[in-house]
């Protein structure tokens, strides 16, 4: 497997039907503001294969995108349920879109997780 490999939305699910086929275990999911204006989320996959880890990246765009669930069973639906949690990313085929990090009282504009940035300064 390749470390890392970044593909179109409209290829993921058949991209992760032939990591299966080739018995890749989905491992995690993480997702990251890929632009400055936090419009585009960038999703990271990681699967494991004879035990080298390689990752698939989609870069989503408008906050939709295909469930693994249909794939690789119920292994991804915790990680999908944070990134809907953070991101708002309405995973179709994901059965249960209740909060799983939030508490679902909590509706706010404020970031549900740390977004400051770091700079280097002299001391």
């Amino acid at each position: 497997m390749n470390n890392i490999q970044v593909i179109d939305r409209s290829d993921f699910l058949k991209t992760c039907e032939n990591l299966k086929k080739q018995n890749a275990r989905f491992l995690i999911a993480t997702a990251y503001y890929y632009d400055e204006k936090q419009e585009k989320i960038a999703i990271v996959y990681n699967f494991d294969k004879n035990g080298q880890v390689g990752s698939i990246k989609v870069i989503v765009e408008d906050k939709k995108m295909p469930s693994l669930i249909s794939v690789f069973g119920k292994a991804p639906e915790w990680c999908e349920r944070e990134i809907h949690d953070h991101f708002k990313v309405d995973f179709d085929g994901l059965e249960t879109k209740k909060r799983f990090v939030l508490p679902d009282a909590l509706e706010t504009d404020v970031p549900t997780f740390c977004s400051i940035k770091i700079t280097k300064t002299e001391v």
